[in-house]
């Protein structure tokens, strides 16, 4: 390359840097691609068959929070019934543990609830509704921990509470509870373990107020 003429010398290098380039990024595509492919694999791995059983099935049983058919760890789906035929619930076992989605129905056919599982582990978002289609609550929930932000409402739409979970599932940040008639209930913040502000009223409804309005706090 001595010879050439400095145009042609900067023609060569720039050709060879794009040349340089593009197989650098067929490279990167590659591997993006086989890492699609594995994770298609795990969660093809997890499938529940698609098999159903009434909950009232005689050969079902349950061991040591394993669910049994026929002296078997069962895999598939168990569903519960109303008498008008509509599905109560439906729920996804994998080798005796619930898994993956879980649904509740109302009677008249409107969802209740949507939580996920992973090996009887809570795991993902859980919502529950109201009979009349408010939401009842959200949750966040990683193995079975509450983390991130919570809220549950009032059948009439009012926000109940607000709780705030770290990664280890414990209270932190900001904490609220409402009334009904949406006066503040308390409101308070919780860092490094200590509370500040107004406390008003316990982290959990009485039992008379569970009556009163049907919220039910199971994580």
């Amino acid at each position: 390359m001595k010879n050439l003429h400095p145009i042609s010398k900067l023609f060569i290098v720039s050709k060879l840097l794009m040349k340089n380039i593009i197989i650098l990024f067929l490279t990167i595509f590659s591997l993006f691609s086989c890492n699609k492919k594995t994770e298609k694999i795990e969660q093809a791995s997890v499938e529940i068959p698609d098999r159903i059983v009434v909950l009232a099935d005689t050969n079902l049983s349950e061991r040591q929070g394993v669910l049994f058919y026929e002296q078997k760890p069962y895999s598939g789906y168990v569903v519960e019934k109303y008498p008008n035929e509509k599905l109560a619930s439906r729920n996804g076992y994998l080798n005796g543990k619930l898994e993956g989605k879980q649904e509740k129905w109302y009677a008249d056919g409107s969802k209740m609830e949507v939580r996920f599982y992973k090996e009887n582990r809570k795991s993902g978002e859980h919502h529950g509704w109201w009979e009349n289609g408010q939401m009842k609550f959200e949750y966040f929930i990683e193995n079975d921990i509450p983390i991130k932000t919570h809220q549950e409402w009032y059948q009439n739409g009012q926000l109940y509470s607000l709780s705030n979970y770290n990664q280890e599932g414990q209270p932190e940040g900001e904490q609220k509870m409402w009334f009904e008639n949406r006066q503040v209930k308390s409101n308070y913040v919780i860092k490094d373990g200590r509370r500040f502000g107004f406390l008003g009223a316990k982290g959990c409804m009485g039992e008379g107020e569970k009556k009163a309005t049907g919220l039910n706090f199971k994580k």
